[in-house]
């Protein structure tokens, strides 16, 4: 989240369901995990109802039972401030799709191709198409002088494109048989997994034989999200978003007796643990509170201190305050675009509400959405697509 790229950027984690420090304190009242808004001239927590100029946010860092440490945000000037949105968490959604109306013919080659695109290939190629092609052959079906040649299998076709499929070490497809359900008119209405091919395949076979009509199977193709691969705690190719989307397109065999309907529509997670943390151990050198700007061995090239808060197998719901930090250095004056993300479990509902509370209070005398009535409208289930195109201006915190 966020409207400007390549602007500095600070990542606060909060953790404990646990409401904004109150009034009056200073950074080292905070509790482990808690978060503050800070006056930057008197240093002392405030509730965002005075005439502030200048803040900042800071959560507490504790080890051994006391605070030793704290996350400090880049300072805030109230006025220069763009953008203040709230995005709940949303969780990822593999594209699916099947492919199904095909028919089978012996002795036959059938070819399927499937381009994908994602951000490792991106990476990788730039815009070049990347495609993986999937194919297999039908049996012969009998002599050449029988008084009918009976057309081939169209589930012995579906078995085989699905071994291919789940055999490709690349795994960027997840292939599974399924029969169809259509409508009147051919159209697709649902689908249900068959979770013995080979069984269908005798039952279609056995009704073909008794002088009924075969059922022809599809198949159902699931994109597969990249993997997050660490080592000695960091990810070191990284990519985001992690989801991959793909085009089917039949060749040989499947001349114009296939459909494709998608089923699925691909979506991308937005506050995943494994994402907050690496743009917190991204972002780590702006956080003023470090002692240092070095945080990996130029050794073993391995984290030396602990950097990060979040938890990886966390949900997080994200605050983003986006403004412009003017300053006075050798007589010139400067202005830079900085950002803060500030991240809460989905489940502390009493830090969310707090600090959404604390945010209306700062930003009162700007024409900003209210930030509290966009918490209230997220949805508690973390399973829940919420994305962004389905919100509006009051539940989506832009103005």
């Amino acid at each position: 989240m966020g409207n400007k790229y390549g602007q500095p950027l600070q990542t606060l984690v909060t953790s404990g369901n646990v409401a904004p420090i109150a009034a009056g304190n200073t950074v080292f009242d905070l509790a482990d995990g808690q978060i503050g808004v800070f006056d930057a001239k008197t240093r002392l927590s405030i509730d965002g109802t005075g005439n502030q100029k200048e803040v900042f946010f800071a959560v507490g860092v504790h080890t051994n039972g006391s605070i030793t440490d704290a996350v400090y945000s880049k300072p805030i000037q109230l006025r220069r401030v763009d953008s203040l949105t709230f995005r709940p968490h949303t969780p990822g959604q593999d594209q699916q799709s099947v492919f199904w109306g095909y028919c089978g013919l012996c002795d036959t080659e059938y070819t399927l191709k499937v381009h994908f695109e994602n951000q490792k290939i991106y990476r990788n190629q730039g815009f070049v198409q990347f495609g993986k092609t999937y194919s297999t052959k039908t049996d012969c079906c009998g002599p050449c002088d029988a008084p009918t040649i009976p057309s081939g299998d169209c589930n012995l076709v579906t078995k085989a494109l699905v071994e291919r499929i789940n055999s490709d070490p690349l795994q960027l497809l997840t292939a599974v048989p399924v029969q169809v359900t259509t409508d009147a008119g051919g159209n697709y209405v649902s689908h249900a997994a068959i979770a013995d091919i080979d069984a269908f395949i005798a039952t279609q076979q056995a009704a073909v034989d008794g002088g009924g009509d075969r059922v022809c199977s599809g198949i159902e193709l699931t994109a597969n999200e990249d993997a997050i691969r660490t080592n000695a705690g960091l990810n070191r190719n990284y990519f985001y978003p992690r989801g991959t989307s793909f085009s089917i397109f039949p060749k040989s065999g499947f001349t114009c007796n296939y459909k494709i309907e998608a089923t699925v529509a691909p979506a991308f997670a937005e506050g995943n643990g494994a994402d907050i943390e690496d743009r917190e151990y991204r972002n780590v050198t702006n956080n003023l509170g470090r002692g240092s700007a070095y945080y990996t061995s130029n050794t073993i090239n391995a984290d030396i201190e602990k950097t990060t808060r979040a938890n990886p197998s966390e949900s997080y719901d994200q605050f983003m305050i986006e403004n412009v930090l003017k300053s006075n250095s050798a007589w010139l004056e400067y202005e830079n675009d900085v950002a803060t993300a500030i991240a809460v479990p989905a489940a502390s509902n009493l830090t969310l509400a707090g600090l959404a509370t604390l945010l209306d209070n700062l930003f009162d005398s700007e024409e900003f959405s209210e930030i509290a009535t966009d918490v209230t409208a997220a949805d508690a289930d973390t399973s829940v697509q919420e994305p962004t195109s389905g919100k509006g201006v009051d539940d989506d915190g832009i103005v």
